[in-house]
Order: C-alpha cells, then sequence, then structure tokens
C-alpha cells in the first residue's frame, strides 16, 4: 500500500468514526499502522509460519556458500545447519522451502531493488531456490546483533533471544515493507506496515513478548526504539 492509498483510508476513517464512533480496528490501523483484513491475507496466501531453529543458533555447523555463474533457470541449493545471512547480486527472488515444501520466506535481494539481505535459520533438509534475475548468491554464517543499534534486518527472529522483550517504537529511514509477530498464544499474526523516505515516516508501536517470532520482508531494515 502507497503513502497516497494511506491518506485516503485515514481520511475514509476518520470519517466514518466521525458519524459512527472509530472502530477497535479502525482505531488499530490509525495509530500503529496494523494490517486488517483482505489485505492481511493476501500478504500470507503462501507462507506458512516463521521458524526458528534454537539448535542452530551459535552456527557450529554454518559454512560459508558462494553460487556463481547461475544460469536463467535458477539454481537449487541446501546448507549445513546454522543461521545465515543471505545477500545477492544482481537482483532476484529467493525461496525457503521446508522439507514439507511449505514457503517459509520469500523477498527479492538486490541493492537496486529488493532487500540488502535476509537473515534465516536453516536446516539441511530445508531448499533454497534463487531465480535467473541473480548472477550470484552468498550464504554466510549470521553475525548480527541487535544491541548495535537497535535494528533488525529482512528475516525471521525470535523475541528473547535476537532482540529483548519490551515497548518499541518502530520506524524505517528509507522504503516499506511489513513486520509479521506470530504469538504461539494466538491463532493470528499482526501485521504492521512500515514506510519510510525523504517526506515522512509512520512511528508505529508494538509491545514484544518471549517467545514471539518476528519476520521481515520487503524492507531491508527496520529500527526498534525502546519506549
Amino acid at each position: 500500500m502507497r503513502i497516497g492509498q494511506i491518506v485516503i483510508l485515514l481520511c475514509l476513517l476518520i470519517f466514518i468514526s466521525a458519524c459512527s464512533g472509530t472502530t477497535d480496528e479502525a482505531t488499530a490501523y490509525q495509530d500503529q499502522y496494523e494490517i486488517i483484513g483482505d489485505e492481511k491475507d493476501e500478504l500470507l496466501e503462501d507462507l506458512t509460519d516463521p521458524v526458528v531453529i534454537p539448535e542452530v543458533r551459535g552456527n557450529p555447523e554454518a559454512e560459508e556458500i558462494i553460487i556463481d555463474g547461475i544460469d536463467q533457470e535458477g539454481v537449487e541449493f541446501n546448507a549445513s545447519p546454522g543461521r545465515y545471512e543471505i545477500t545477492g547480486s544482481i537482483t532476484g527472488n529467493l525461496y525457503i522451502y521446508d522439507e514439507h515444501d511449505h514457503l517459509l520466506f520469500h523477498n527479492i535481494i538486490g541493492r537496486s531493488y529488493g532487500v540488502e539481505s535476509i537473515t534465516v535459520d536453516l536446516d539441511e533438509s530445508y531448499t533454497i531456490i534463487a531465480d535467473g534475475g541473480f548472477d550470484m548468491v552468498h550464504a554466510a554464517p549470521s553475525t548480527h546483533d541487535f544491541n548495535e543499534n537497535n535494528h533488525l534486518t529482512a528475516g525471521v527472529w525470535e523475541v528473547g533471544t535476537d532482540i529483548e522483550p519490551g515497548d518499541y517504537q518502530i520506524t524505517t529511514s528509507n522504503g516499506m515493507g511489513f513486520l509479521q509477530i506470530y504469538d504461539s498464544q494466538t491463532d493470528e499474526p499482526k501485521i504492521h506496515e512500515v514506510i519510510g523516505g525523504e517526506f515522512g515516516a509512520t512511528k508505529g508501536h508494538v509491545q514484544l513478548e518471549d517467545g514471539q517470532i518476528l519476520r521481515i520482508t520487503e524492507i531491508s531494515q527496520i529500527h526498534f526504539e525502546p519506549l
């Protein structure tokens, strides 16, 4: 959803609120940029719940992978168990499937278009597919430390391991993407839209609880400012 569409939607919600009172859904969207309804269903349509694998943290078996000379048909590969940061050039789609062929993660990676990298836990049974838009894909053991700059990049993260539980304001310096929050105690994830740029940015508020899993897509990084 682009900024112009958001403005139109907010104006409509304000008009409705003036006539009949603001609904909980409208309040959530206005204040926290939460995606609801059909748009939320479309974002989740092809994706299964994200997965973290505690036993691969620390990367005891993770090994650097460099695949170059990728042809138009793309390439399929596997990785030793570990937590990886995956980059690529020029620009292409990267898909990660589990052993049951369920799609765990998809994003376009590339500096000119897409995200700069994705960070995920990988199991040796997972299949990674890079399409023919790439000429090179690089997967390296992740060394990301949230405490260095209070941001998380595109990928899958665990509250209590990668980021401390607490209240945060979420922003980004540029681009547009989504923060999905999965809680084992609820059936439905929350999805927040995050937009940044020269002419303004969203400033949403999220409350993160221990054990929740976060999936960030379509944006290179989100800044989490403790409140």
